[in-house]
């Protein structure tokens, strides 16, 4: 998929994290509380047109990264596998 589908599919889930509390870093959005980052991540393929919506949960008490990205949280996976 093209940076510029990848850029269009940002924008137009944009308003719908942002009426959640996320806030949009790079093609993440990140919401926090004292203790965990909830991540959502847009993954385009670079050999398909695939897109994967990646998840991930970063416990601040077992971490200090201020904005973690999906590889790095403790408890992760693809929206795919919840859905099936």
């Amino acid at each position: 998929m093209s940076s510029k589908h990848s850029k269009m599919l940002q924008e137009s889930l944009k308003p719908i994290f942002k009426s959640e509390g996320f806030k949009k870093k790079g093609a993440n959005w990140y919401q926090s509380t004292d203790n965990i980052f909830k991540l959502f991540n847009i993954q385009c393929s670079q050999n398909s047109d695939n897109i994967y919506f990646n998840i991930g949960i970063y416990l601040q008490t077992a971490g200090k990264r201020e904005f973690p990205q999906q590889q790095h949280c403790h408890i992760r996976c693809r929206l795919q596998q919840l859905l099936s």
